[in-house]
């Protein structure tokens, strides 16, 4: 697995819409801990309306709110049907 800092301005630093992902979040400063915990999570990026979303454990947030106060890491996971 190699991980992969996300960039939304170019496509392909950004993982494919709806493939799951896992994801290494590290917020920047004290403020940003306040919001976003520090660790791993798995989701998916979801395109709608031209926006793109990333769906995960903790709810539905904006990738590039995120990416303003976190350093956000991803890498692709394979497909799996569940227990």
């Amino acid at each position: 697995m190699k991980w992969n800092r996300i960039d939304l301005r170019k496509k392909e630093h950004r993982p494919p819409v709806g493939a799951p992902v896992a994801l290494m979040i590290r917020p920047k400063d004290t403020r940003a801990a306040m919001a976003y915990r520090n660790g791993y999570d798995a989701g998916t990026f979801e395109l709608e309306g031209g926006k793109l979303w990333l769906r995960h454990s903790s709810g539905v947030s904006d990738p590039a709110c995120m990416n303003k106060r976190c350093d956000i890491w991803w890498c692709p996971l394979p497909e799996f049907d569940g227990f």
